[in-house]
């Protein structure tokens, strides 16, 4: 069984990420953090209308920003959303670098990714 793509090695990213995962099911299971929770017992993350409006400033900025950076060639969806969070987190006094989402942050991060697309479509 021969593999022609695997000729020229690994890739490094690839290889990279893989190698931060193993590690991380390793710590999981040496901490013995192994604990699971059933679908129907988890509560509802799923935010309401009431919290999307409340988010509707820093998505509209978000958006806005996303889609000025998707119109750079080779701006993409990554340096929209880090670009996005960032200006949330400073117009925001509440954002903290906690491992916590904040939904500010979340919200102009997602915003900002999803409208980049249709920014990189004006110059196809």
């Amino acid at each position: 069984m021969e593999f022609p793509s695997l000729y020229e090695g690994f890739s490094l990213i690839p290889a990279i990420i893989g190698l931060f995962a193993i590690s991380e099911v390793f710590g999981q299971i040496q901490e013995q953090n192994l604990t699971s929770v059933r679908i129907d017992q988890a509560e509802s993350s799923w935010p309401g209308p009431r919290d999307y409006w409340q988010l509707k400033l820093p998505i509209l900025r978000s958006s806005i920003i996303g889609t000025i950076i998707g119109i750079f060639p080779r701006a993409g969806v990554t340096i929209a959303s880090f670009v996005s969070y960032d200006i949330a987190r400073r117009f925001s006094g509440s954002l903290n670098c906690s491992r916590r989402g904040s939904p500010e942050g979340v919200a102009a991060a997602e915003a900002a990714n999803s409208s980049s697309v249709g920014g990189a479509l004006v110059h196809c």
